[in-house]
């Protein structure tokens, strides 16, 4: 009886690894935007604490004003960053749904195949299984 041997073995076996590099660079992708926003909250936060007390004399308020617009700024900066980070990762999302889509598709030719060469199996057992019972009825 023969082995069952896919004939695309390899593509698979690379369209597998494809799947997985674009499955980690999705992973990397979503990190990075998820890193960016932590980096915003706490722009966001340092804000918010800015506000918490009353300046005491006009170089507190000025210096105040003056940190204020640092922190909107960098807040603007982060923000178009995120967003980039996030076109980023919908693009490695895309890669990596295509990639596994390949892979499902290759993965159905190889049940395909293991499923005719089954019956083939099947088929060979059985002939041999019938010719071996009318030999022993002849005898």
């Amino acid at each position: 009886m023969k082995q069952f041997d896919f004939r695309l073995k390899k593509v698979l076996e690379y369209r597998r690894l494809t799947e997985e590099w674009a499955k980690e660079a999705y992973l990397e992708a979503r990190t990075a935007r998820l890193e960016a926003e932590i980096e915003r909250m706490g722009i966001e936060k340092e804000r918010h604490d800015l506000f918490s007390g009353a300046p005491r004399t006009i170089n507190e308020l000025l210096s105040r004003e003056q940190r204020l617009e640092l922190l909107q700024a960098r807040h603007r900066e982060q923000s178009i960053v995120i967003e980039v980070l996030i076109e980023d990762e919908s693009r490695a999302l895309a890669e990596w749904n295509a990639r596994k889509q390949d892979v499902q598709a290759l993965e159905k030719l190889h049940d395909k195949a293991f499923s005719e060469w089954m019956y083939e199996v099947n088929r060979e057992e059985q002939a041999f299984l019938d010719e071996w019972t009318n030999g022993r009825r002849a005898a």
